[in-house]
């Protein structure tokens, strides 16, 4: 039986030993392993969620969240609730004091265009000349006593020429959540979710108890201030930390329903109060009521676990997870073991809606919505236009969740937050410049408001026309490819392959003749 020669079979090794056997599956995995940043972040938070389930724990902070949202809804609705229009007229000199009002506005006050009795002007000289018809703009007024408690205008003289601090009132407080919520959204990144919610609560207390005892208009003015810019942060804040511990699959569910539960609850609670006449004091103290409710953060807020994995703090996130494991009744030695995945970089391809083109559809509609709207209100058909207010309404409803959730995913959880308080702070510079645009109604010009605001709208439409997908639509399109890259590598391999061999049969010599 013949032997290999020695030398034969070494060198047949060293071949073996030299070439490089190409598998698919270790070329994706290898492939995936130098990610970029969005895309790890993306899969430790899938990990983590997965470590520690879906239950209790997701819920707590959904319902905080809701709590957080409905907070600053009511403060944000406050102002306006408290400052209701009231009946007023200029208050008579000392020397007409003793008449009854209808006495007064017969012989003290002109019409207006109404033909009814001025609200802000009065006879320079009443009783004199019949042909005398000087007025003036006055410096005090009477209320109607049947509801001039129910004002804070009767108790702070915002009306007529002073009608405009109102309105100062509404800047202020859109450049609370304008200066202070990008900071808290830095200093979330920076120092955590939880501590940066605590804060706000404590400081969000004390501000809405000075807000129902003050008395002076500038001190009010300041609370209100305070009470935007910590609403605001905690509701912002709040929302990043349940987009990071919901899985998944559940992740669009929690962000629209948190936004739609606590939209939908202010809503029928402004109207109740509305339908009611209490006094104004009172009317403050029952719609900043929801503000004791965010107490619960105490037991309903944890750290960030993803949060925790980025900045490194193992401990503390194995800490929140195990006890988000508990809450969730999962077995602590499953998660255990378990968190050994977050040491694997396995980025897998998921398959999502696409946010972006969601979003550019239903920013069209409502601009479009809002132009149509603007030409009806100057075309006078009122029905119309009431109708496409609350379409319009609907769109903007349904746009806010989805903006949230465009930005969550587009950013790494290391600069999630500030970027997230970033955007609602322009929201509110928008909130800004709406309160200026609404001076237009002033002059019966609310058409021309509307028409702006369409045309905004579409502008933003044909700028994000040229926006990135989001993290989780990169990750498909890369998966995409390395699927290709992987079948294009196996075709190469199988046609620079050497062939097998065949063993030729030795044709038998034919015995000669």
């Amino acid at each position: 039986m013949a032997t290999k020669s020695p030398r034969k079979a070494s060198s047949k090794r060293k071949k073996i030993k030299d070439s490089k056997v190409v598998d698919p599956k270790q070329v994706q995995s290898d492939s995936q392993l130098p990610s970029p940043e969005p895309e790890r972040d993306v899969d430790q938070q899938d990990q983590g969620t997965t470590i520690y389930g879906h239950g209790d724990f997701q819920r707590l902070i959904f319902s905080f969240t809701v709590v957080a949202l409905i907070v600053l809804l009511c403060h944000s609705h406050a102002l306006t609730l408290v400052t209701r229009p009231v009946d007023h007229w200029c208050r008579p000199p000392s020397t007409f004091a003793d008449l009854s009002p209808s006495m007064w506005k017969n012989i003290g006050i002109p019409l207006d265009e109404d033909g009814r009795p001025s609200e802000c002007l009065a006879y320079a000289q009443p009783g004199q000349q019949p042909n005398d018809t000087e007025t003036y703009e006055c410096d005090f007024w009477d209320y109607d006593p049947t509801h001039a408690a129910h004002s804070a205008r009767s108790f702070w003289d915002l009306v007529c020429r002073r009608s405009s601090l109102v309105a100062l009132g509404n800047a202020v407080y859109m450049s609370g959540a304008l200066l202070v919520v990008p900071l808290a959204g830095y200093l979330a990144d920076i120092f955590g979710r939880k501590i940066v919610i605590t804060t706000g609560v404590v400081a969000l207390l004390t501000s809405t108890a000075a807000t129902c005892i003050a008395r002076v208009y500038s001190f009010f003015l300041m609370t209100k201030f305070v009470n935007s810019a910590c609403a605001s942060s905690i509701f912002v804040v709040s929302l990043t930390l349940l987009y990071e511990v919901a899985p998944l699959a559940y992740r669009v569910f929690y962000i629209s329903v948190s936004c739609a539960v606590g939209t939908f609850f202010v809503d029928v609670l402004l109207l109740m109060l509305a339908s009611f006449r209490l006094p104004w004091t009172l009317l403050q103290v029952i719609v900043l009521s929801p503000t004791v409710l965010l107490l619960l953060s105490a037991c309903a807020v944890h750290e960030s676990p993803v949060w925790l994995l980025v900045t490194s703090k193992f401990d503390e996130a194995q800490a929140v997870m195990l006890k988000a494991a508990s809450m969730n009744n999962m077995s602590r030695n499953v998660a255990k073991q378990t968190m050994q995945r977050l040491k694997v970089r396995n980025i897998y391809a998921e398959a999502l809606p696409c946010r972006l083109q969601f979003l550019i559809v239903v920013m069209a509609l409502l601009g479009g919505t809002c132009s149509l709207c603007s030409i009806a209100i100057y075309a006078k058909p009122r029905l119309v236009g009431d109708v496409l207010l609350v379409f319009a309404q609907c769109c903007a409803r349904v746009l806010v969740p989805s903006a949230y959730l465009y930005i969550a995913e587009l950013f790494p959880t290391g600069v999630r937050s500030a970027v997230l308080c970033g955007a609602y702070a322009s929201g509110r510079l928008g909130a800004v410049a709406a309160s200026a645009l609404g001076l237009l109604e002033d002059l019966n010009r609310e058409d021309l408001k509307l028409a702006i605001v369409g045309s905004g709208l579409l502008g933003v439409v044909v700028s994000m026309l040229g926006m990135p997908e989001t993290s989780r639509g990169l990750i498909d399109v890369r998966a995409a490819e390395t699927d290709k890259d992987v079948l294009k590598l196996m075709q190469d391999t199988l046609d620079t392959s050497p062939r097998p061999r065949t063993m030729r049969k030795k044709k038998k010599a034919k015995p000669k003749p």
